[in-house]
C-alpha cells in the first residue's frame, strides 16, 4: 500500500500532512496526520487533525520560547592596509 502526502497547514518551519491511500486528497482516505520539518523529516504522527494541530502548535512555541541559536558567521580575515 503507497502513502500519499498532502499538505494542510505550514507554521514556523513545519508542515502538517495528511497521509492518505489516493494520490488525491479526501477526507475519507486519511491514514494519520503527520507533523513534519520543511526539509521532509516526519516528526510526530496523529490519528486526528485537532491532536496534530494541536502538536503543531505547541512545537512553534516551544521554538518561539528558546529560539535555536545560530552560529556566528565567519569574517573574512582582513589583512591591514
Amino acid at each position: 500500500m503507497s502513502e500519499h502526502a498532502h499538505p494542510i497547514q505550514t507554521m514556523g518551519g513545519y508542515q502538517l500532512v495528511a497521509l492518505t491511500t489516493g494520490e488525491t486528497y479526501d477526507p475519507r482516505d486519511v491514514i494519520a496526520f503527520v507533523v513534519m520539518t520543511m526539509s521532509g523529516a516526519r516528526l510526530h504522527y496523529e490519528h486526528t487533525l485537532e491532536d496534530a494541530r494541536a502538536w503543531l502548535e505547541r512545537l512553534v512555541a516551544e521554538d518561539v520560547a528558546s529560539p535555536r541559536k545560530l552560529r556566528p558567521r565567519s569574517r573574512k580575515a582582513r589583512t591591514p592596509r
